[in-house]
């Protein structure tokens, strides 16, 4: 697809000369910052951003589902939340429900 001068240009180009890293014992800078850059910077990144970001989640499910789970609620007619304490889920002590059922299975 290119014209007959372009690929005489293309055909006629050398590759451009670039210097080797220096090398010790076998192995050569560029792969040696690599082998510690990486994990390092992986390691930064779990203790700087994901772990933070576990640790809310852990607290934010800890508020939301841990803590004192006995009680009720209710909204009367001014949007006002009542609360009432509860001694268990109140079909415990029901024999032959279908709750009790379900558990059994």
């Amino acid at each position: 697809l290119a014209t007959t001068p372009g690929r005489h240009l293309v055909h006629q180009l050398d590759p451009l000369p670039m210097p080797a890293f220096p090398r010790f014992r076998g192995a050569d800078a560029k792969s040696s910052t690599m082998t510690f850059l990486i994990p390092g910077l992986t390691l930064l990144i779990y203790f700087s951003m994901v772990s933070p970001f576990v640790q809310t989640l852990t607290d934010v499910e800890n508020s939301f589902c841990g803590g004192n789970k006995a009680f009720v609620w209710s909204m009367d007619k001014r949007q006002v939340v009542l609360l009432a304490p509860t001694d268990g889920g109140g079909w415990e002590n029901q024999t032959e429900t279908i709750q009790q059922f379900a558990l059994q299975e």
